[in-house]
């Protein structure tokens, strides 16, 4: 099925204790068909390598898309390769009229 994404969250990896990996260069790609693919935002993600904490903070980029399928491709990395921690994808919040009966 069809979605509408208004953000996309990502948390970078820092790969654990050993802190030596994350993605940096990115982007995101939407496709109706996985065949045909469009560009739906391109980033940096902060290098997260040398953080002290459990809890990465995610970074949130603003999109504006409708997709079937999404894909995610490191473009460039920090240490000794790309890797992420999570990746969420927003869609619009319905208004009450959208809301089925049951939600």
């Amino acid at each position: 099925a069809f979605r509408d994404i208004t953000a996309v969250t990502i948390t970078n990896t820092h790969n654990g204790r050993a802190r030596d990996r994350g993605a940096k260069d990115f982007r995101i790609e939407a496709s109706a068909d996985m065949l045909g693919w469009c560009l739906v935002v391109k980033g940096r993600l902060e290098d997260r390598r040398q953080r002290t904490t459990a809890v990465n903070e995610p970074q949130v980029f603003a999109v504006q898309a409708r997709a079937r399928y999404i894909r995610f491709v490191a473009e460039t990395w920090y240490g000794k390769g790309a890797g992420l921690q999570s990746l969420k994808l927003l869609a619009p919040t319905p208004t009450p009229a959208q809301r089925l009966p049951w939600s």
